[in-house]
């Protein structure tokens, strides 16, 4: 990764966009709120990705494919549209279910996603507050431990992220300002 000194500090700063280049990430959430943010950032900022997997599960009757094209067209990617022409050709559709016992993966899948991924970014989960425990754990624990383990079998990754809106620091009063730092668990 690049570094360059953009603040007049005279400290170097991590150029993050660099390290992206000629990469491949594997993100997951991508048809949600928080990380279809995170798709169109990865793109408009970081443009020398190579190509992005996006898991994603057939919905409400629309196939994987058809439920990416609706989300490219909405209004989150109008910059985009307008700075990037090749966005589509650069995301993969795995049709998926991080649900499923292997996220209902064919060993093609696992081959291919093994032998391209340098970065995952996991912000799938389910937002509601009303679920049983065991519903979360389903949904949000166990998917995010089957992604981890199979991130320990990919050989060349690099960094491995979780990212995720529910029960983000529920215990601050309503209204508080959220620095972005690690906060102690």
């Amino acid at each position: 990764m690049g570094q360059r000194d953009c603040t007049g500090s005279g400290r170097p700063v991590l150029e993050v966009g660099l390290g992206y280049t000629d990469r491949t990430v594997l993100l997951t959430g991508a048809t949600g709120y928080l990380g279809s943010l995170i798709l169109e950032q990865l793109f408009r900022t970081c443009p020398g990705v190579k190509k992005v997997y996006v898991v994603v599960r057939p919905k409400r009757g629309m196939t994987p494919a058809a439920r990416l094209a609706a989300l490219l067209r909405g209004p989150v990617f109008h910059l985009l549209r307008a700075r990037v022409t090749d966005v589509a050709a650069r995301i993969g559709v795995i049709e998926a279910d991080i649900e499923q016992p292997g996220f209902g993966l064919s060993e093609e899948q696992r081959a291919e996603l093994a032998s391209d991924v340098d970065y995952i970014i996991h912000c799938a989960a389910s937002i509601r507050f009303d679920l049983p425990v065991k519903a979360v754990l389903r949904a949000n624990f166990t998917p995010t431990r089957a992604l981890l383990d199979f991130a320990s079998t990919l050989p060349h990754l690099r960094a491995f992220t979780f990212m995720s809106t529910a029960y983000a620091n529920a215990h601050l009063p309503q209204g508080s300002f959220i620095e972005e730092k690690i906060y102690p668990l």
